[in-house]
This record gives C-alpha cells, sequence and structure tokens, in this order.
C-alpha cells in the first residue's frame, strides 16, 4: 500500500477530532531529509523521524486505541 500525505493527514485530523484539540490548532507534520515527524499543537515533536509508511503504521494503530478506548468509556457510562 502506498501510503500519500492525504492518508496521513486524515490520520492527523482523526487524532484531532478524538482529542478534542481547540479550533485553531492541531497536530502537524514535519519532514525533513525524506523523513516525517508528527508535531503536537505547541510545536513539540510527538514521534521520531520516520519514513512516510511507518509512521501511517504508528497513527493507525493510535487512532484505534483511542477509539476503542471511547467506546469502551460509552458502554461504562450507559451501565452505571
Amino acid at each position: 500500500m502506498r501510503v500519500t500525505n492525504d492518508k496521513l493527514n486524515y490520520k492527523a485530523r482523526l487524532i484531532n477530532k478524538l482529542i478534542g484539540v481547540p479550533k485553531g490548532k492541531s497536530y502537524g507534520f514535519y519532514q525533513s531529509a525524506g523523513k516525517i515527524k508528527l508535531m503536537d499543537p505547541n510545536n513539540r515533536p510527538v514521534t521520531p523521524p520516520m519514513t512516510k509508511s511507518q509512521l501511517y503504521k504508528v497513527l493507525d494503530n493510535y487512532v484505534k486505541g483511542m477509539e476503542d478506548y471511547r467506546d469502551r468509556i460509552k458502554i461504562r457510562k450507559r451501565f452505571k
């Protein structure tokens, strides 16, 4: 699978939505020497420099974990 910038941007938008980052701030990317790293809203690196495919796999797992956590919280609140 070829990882494009659009796919990485989609994952970053999901992270912004799941975390609830305020408007005007967002997670972004910094590219240097063919490697990309994820930057938080305060411009601090979240991940070390990686290739696109490596970063996509990391972000995919991170988003899946956050969605699972959100779903567990909803279920827990429903049964309280």
